[in-house]
């Protein structure tokens, strides 16, 4: 092809807008991509703290059930407590039980669900006696994130009275 001297050159200058379009398409994808990742990361420590909420109120309810068991102290426990196990714990589905071997039940059947559902998970219980009636509160942490982010241990509680 031959080009006509009285015409201005147009020499690469669609080239160059080419590539700058692509690059600037390229950032937003990329913006895009982070987007959809913090986005995942919120929806899994949604999930996790609705776990740990979840598994709160169980406790509760537990507690509820088995109320005078449960206002004398017999569910407190610390973060770093060991569920009951092996002879000490009476299959309570299965067979009739005192409500001292409920208690037992309740706190190993709970805690190996703190521990499944939850990475990392450890929980707490007290109950602070009143005149007529006991406060309970149950705490729940678990590990967030791996690594060095893992020192970071969110908590929820929950309360009631009793």
């Amino acid at each position: 092809m031959i080009r006509d001297p009285s015409m201005p050159g147009h020499g690469g200058w669609t080239l160059i807008e080419v590539l700058v379009a692509l690059a600037i398409f390229a950032i937003g994808v990329l913006g895009l991509a982070k987007l959809q990742m913090v986005s995942l990361h919120q929806d899994r420590s949604a999930y996790l703290r609705t776990q740990a909420d979840r598994l709160g109120y169980d406790m509760l309810d537990r507690m509820r059930v088995n109320r005078d068991q449960a206002a004398s102290g017999s569910y407190d426990m610390s973060m770093a407590s060991q569920p009951p196990s092996g002879t000490t714990v009476t299959d309570c589905d299965t067979s009739t039980c005192t409500p001292a071997q409920i208690t037992a039940w309740d706190l190993s059947q709970w805690l190996a669900l703190v521990r499944t559902d939850l990475p990392g998970g450890e929980a707490a219980v007290t109950t602070t006696p009143h005149n007529s009636w006991s406060r309970v509160t149950v705490t729940i942490s678990w590990q967030k994130g791996t690594g060095a982010n893992s020192t970071r241990r969110p908590t929820v509680s929950v309360r009631t009275s009793l």
